[in-house]
């Protein structure tokens, strides 16, 4: 007999409560699995090889749709409470069958490759997706060719084509592994022909051709015209062409080598003719055209404090990696690369405005302290010439600076050079052909457009055109032919414009604006490619980077640093 209740609640009342307790499946997914282990109200007995699994059809459809189709679609099997599964590793399927009831999967360097391989035959992509994140990250040149033939083998596309990066980025060393030997001609010749190989000349492209054929020379010789086809023999220099290929045995005894030698030293020893060459031929990598290293250093974390950190970024793999911190806090910091060694100066520790220098050596992994400043400066201009570094400008923790000083880092010694026109901190520094120039800035009250330009033959400042906007917190830097000047702040907005500045018709011209507006910008060039690091856009610190290709006119979005929110100092190291 039911029982009848008065409402306590208005019949009219038109409030609902939606009750969604985020702890409910895993409650009821956590008895399952308490459930399957004790063979309660399990309906299937899947077999393989000696082992025995146990398991709901309900929880295998929902997981799998390899057994949705087996238990749905009228097969034969859905009928059955046993089944026998043919071909599939016992270890990796328990380990997916707790996955379908736990949520949760320890993927180890001895499972993946077979967890893998199981999850595709049980068409499970997120299993399948997490251990080709897994492959990824234990990518190294040993390994990363078997891994592409791995992933082709078990349709995983994003894998394969992380792998074959890997490979171009690391090519070299690729080119030793035992892996790159085994190779088919097909899959060597698919290298060859990259454009992007990442190489320091082609003398290394020649010397993985010759290692493949030397490790089978008497069923890979006759392959040997076909290789050398692919290389690029033209941009090797003539004493190597003559010293190295035109004396080895192999090329010597194939009248088809021969002729491609012959054909590459046309270049050298009848220029006029070089118009026969094929333009293929004659075309430079993209590695050794427009590749570098950009250092990211000190500035600010996302809750602003200030770091010591530092990281790089590969522009060939698109990459960054964090490599040894610096000994000192520094935001606001002046960086430079000199003779592949990169110094940090001075900047702000979060307490003082720092007069110190610091030097690191990759070839060491280590940070060494060098001659301080003569003077404290954070928001400091940086410019290199030479085996010398321009510090200039900057902010003393009182005044706002006009003076500079010139670090000879041959001899770890400081010089003091001609000051500026004007007290500059926050301002931007570059060098343009035979002068440096130091861009917008303030002094403490006003924001300035204004330019200087020096030059260090006849130690005189000059101005210049002024920029088309105010800017300080400005990221300014150059490629051979002109002067960018990069976001930072007029006082009133936070920029996302950018202008160039030629110094032949002394004009500034505006810029396509980026995507996102950036003060405290780090600012590199390489190559065609202006990169804009981090920054601040009125609201938080930025992580995120952008990049403008001067031929295309366009800003794309690039990798964003891993530990820094903006703020950094910024330097490139160029590969020769």
């Amino acid at each position: 007999m039911a029982i009848e209740m008065d409402s306590i609640v208005k019949e009219n009342s038109q409030q609902k409560y939606w009750y969604r307790p985020s702890h409910h499946f895993s409650l009821a997914f956590r008895k399952l699995a308490d459930m399957r282990k004790a063979v309660k109200m399990c309906d299937i007995c899947l077999r393989i090889l000696k082992e025995t699994f146990y398991a709901h059809k309900a929880v295998l459809v929902a997981s799998s749709p390899y057994f949705e189709a087996m238990f749905l679609s009228g097969m034969t099997e859905s009928r059955q409470d046993e089944i026998e599964l043919m071909e599939i590793d016992p270890k990796s399927f328990e380990l997916l069958l707790n996955f379908f009831y736990e949520g949760e999967l320890c993927i180890t360097a001895s499972n993946v490759q077979a967890l893998l391989s199981t999850a595709s035959v049980f068409q499970v992509e997120q299993v399948k997706l997490a251990c080709s994140e897994f492959l990824e990250s234990q990518l190294q040149p040993e390994n990363c060719l078997g891994i592409i033939n791995f992933a082709e083998a078990h349709g995983c596309p994003s894998l394969k084509r992380a792998a074959c990066r890997y490979a171009i980025s690391k090519y070299v060393e690729v080119s030793k592994c035992e892996e790159f030997l085994t190779l088919t001609l097909p899959q060597v010749l698919n290298f060859l022909c990259k454009d992007d190989l990442r190489v320091n000349g082609e003398e290394d492209v020649y010397d993985s051709a010759l290692r493949w054929v030397n490790f089978d020379v008497q069923s890979r010789s006759a392959l040997l015209p076909t290789l050398l086809s692919k290389i690029r023999l033209p941009l090797m220099s003539p004493e190597i062409l003559v010293d190295k290929v035109k004396s080895n045995k192999l090329i010597n005894n194939s009248l088809e080598c021969r002729d491609l030698l012959d054909e590459a030293l046309i270049i050298y020893l009848l220029p006029e003719r070089s118009g026969i060459i094929s333009s293929e031929k004659r075309r430079a990598r993209k590695c050794y055209i427009d590749t570098g290293t950009i250092y990211a250093v000190g500035g600010l974390n996302s809750l602003g404090a200030t770091l010591s950190s530092v990281e790089r970024f590969d522009s060939s793999s698109e990459t960054w990696e964090s490599i040894t911190p610096m000994g000192t806090l520094r935001s606001r910091v002046g960086v430079a690369v000199v003779d592949d060694k990169l110094f940090a100066f001075g900047g702000y520790d979060g307490t003082s405005r720092l007069a110190t220098v610091e030097c690191y050596d990759s070839k060491v992994d280590e940070w060494k302290v060098k001659s301080s400043m003569t003077s404290r400066r954070s928001a400091l201009s940086i410019a290199v010439m030479g085996s010398s570094v321009y510090v200039v400008g900057g902010y003393d923790g009182n005044n706002s600076l006009s003076t500079m000083e010139r670090y000879d880092v041959n001899i770890d010694q400081w010089h003091k050079e001609p000051s500026m026109h004007t007290c500059r901190s926050a301002a931007g520094a570059s060098v343009l052909g035979k002068h440096i120039y130091v861009v917008g800035g303030h002094d403490g009250l006003s924001i300035f457009n204004t330019v200087e330009q020096y030059d260090p033959v006849s130690a005189v400042w000059t101005m210049v055109t002024p920029m088309n906007t105010r800017r300080c917190r400005v990221g300014v830097t150059s490629n051979n032919k002109f002067l960018y000047s990069v976001g930072g702040y007029d006082g009133q907005t936070f920029l996302n414009t950018a202008e160039y500045y030629d110094p032949d018709s002394n004009q500034w011209f505006m810029l396509p604006p980026m995507a996102c507006s950036r003060s405290r910008v780090g600012v590199a060039a390489i190559a065609k490619n202006i990169y804009a690091i981090g920054g601040y856009n009125g609201l938080s610190n930025l992580n995120s980077v952008e990049v403008f290709n001067t031929d295309s006119e366009v800003w794309s979005a690039a990798p964003a640093m891993q530990t820094h929110q903006g703020g950094v100092g910024v330097a490139v190291l160029l590969r020769d």
